[in-house]
């Protein structure tokens, strides 16, 4: 089987990263006789590989920055009257500089940090931005991230039952690669780990470990060129809070396996076969899809 080479980057893909967003060569091997495709991503300039709900999310503290002494718009936003001081999360410190703002760390769940000044109030938000994609609560993880291990791993065996029953009715056509969250039939203790799996993701960690900044509210942003008309803001500062947030929102969510994200060596993808779907697709290639990805429909 071969696969076309960039001319420009020398990337097993089809698209050189030049000529749009950020892509995902396939990365072909054998395992167990089979030959495998698994897309994996590689490194690409920081300015380069923001997608256009990352530019959105700067859009919108922009948006806060440029407007932090407008009570009105404030009020507007996020239900309090009052100026506002912006705080990066990733290291405690008032931003004073419009061009020190940028995405977030991976690790750092909340965006940004609002500091009410006429009420003592301090939020760390996470923004979820729709000018591109549609936001992402659990973004390609698999079995063999290290939270599975850990943090969540009593939620392995319920996740796993839902994520079985996915790849069933995937097999025999039911479904197809992307799952609204309202079609799944899910017990009480389903439905359950499927909210505080998100819950988790959503504000306090990521598939390597627990976020520096846990998040306690969160900004949904449908328009960052029009970030007071477009927003809504939910003040979620307890564990119930959130969870109720994540129930609140499950039909709005859709669910699927994916080949990005999966490990390329074979005693990973044997810890992550519980949850692998295999499919060939146009090209011939086998792909391995055994990573959880969860976001809004």
């Amino acid at each position: 089987m071969s696969c076309s080479i960039c001319k420009k980057c020398g990337h097993n893909r089809r698209t050189c990263p030049s000529k749009g967003s950020p892509r995902y060569p396939l990365i072909n091997y054998y395992l167990n006789g089979k030959e495998i495709a698994i897309i994996k991503e590689y490194s690409m300039d920081k300015k380069t590989k923001k997608n256009k709900g990352e530019i959105g999310e700067i859009n919108t503290i922009n948006y806060l920055y440029d407007n932090r002494d407008d009570k009105d718009i404030i009020n507007k936003i996020f239900g309090i009257r009052s100026r506002i001081v912006l705080i990066d999360p990733s290291n405690n410190e008032i931003i004073t500089d419009k061009n020190s703002i940028n995405k977030s760390p991976g690790y750092v769940k909340a965006d940004i940090i609002i500091d009410f000044i006429e009420v003592p109030i301090k939020h760390r938000v996470s923004i979820k931005c729709n000018d591109g994609s549609k936001p992402t609560l659990l973004n390609h993880t698999s079995l063999n991230a290290k939270c599975w291990d850990s943090k969540l791993k009593d939620h392995i065996e319920p996740l796993t039952s839902i994520v079985q029953g996915i790849i069933d009715k995937r097999k025999s056509g039911v479904y197809k690669e992307d799952i609204p969250c309202k079609n799944l039939e899910l017990t009480d203790i389903q439905k359950k780990c499927l909210i505080e799996v998100s819950s988790y993701f959503t504000f306090d960690g990521t598939g390597s470990c627990d976020s520096k900044c846990c998040a306690d509210s969160i900004l949904i942003v449908g328009n960052s060129n029009d970030v007071s008309n477009t927003s809504e803001f939910k003040d979620c500062g307890d564990k119930e809070s959130k969870e109720k947030y994540i129930e609140s929102i499950l039909p709005k969510l859709r669910i699927s396996l994916r080949s990005k994200g999966m490990p390329t060596k074979e005693e990973q993808i044997e810890k992550c076969r519980p949850w692998i779907y295999e499919y060939t697709d146009k090209k011939g290639n086998i792909r391995l899809c055994g990573a959880l990805h969860i976001r809004f429909i």
